[in-house]
């Protein structure tokens, strides 16, 4: 099925799939509706999980200092800022167009970075995060 699926996409052809199985509607589909009684949200998988989690980047530092924090706390591009031991979990607008700022600020405050990654939600996260939010209201 998911191969008929597929070729019927590279074709250029529109296909609705009602599903309830969030994984096969990510690796399947362009675009995704979210549906409680209405439609909630629509877009791609990826802006989906962006719209109801944001961006967030996760700096593993060889030591985290108050002065880092204070420092990346300070920055406009930076939404929210989480240290959890010697990790910086930050809410980022933009990380493509701000990330390298990020980085030269923490190693300009003398900070060794390990590592850069981004967190990483499923869209049956996103869809339980967005239905949830609707039901408590």
């Amino acid at each position: 099925m998911r191969d008929s699926i597929r070729k019927l996409k590279k074709e250029g052809k529109t296909i609705f799939l009602c599903t309830h199985n969030l994984d096969e509607a990510e690796r399947l589909c362009d675009r995704i509706a979210i549906i409680n009684r209405r439609i909630m949200n629509v877009g791609t998988p990826q802006k989906l999980k962006y719209s109801a989690y944001g961006r967030h980047i996760v700096i593993r530092l060889e030591r985290l200092s108050d002065r880092i924090t204070d420092l990346i706390s300070g920055m406009g591009t930076v939404k929210h800022v989480e240290s959890k031991g010697n990790n910086l979990v930050l809410e980022v607008k933009d990380p493509e167009a701000n990330n390298a700022d990020i980085i030269n600020n923490i190693v300009g405050a003398g900070g060794r970075i390990q590592f850069v990654s981004e967190m990483r939600h499923t869209l049956e996260d996103a869809y339980i995060k967005l239905v949830g939010e609707t039901l408590e209201h």
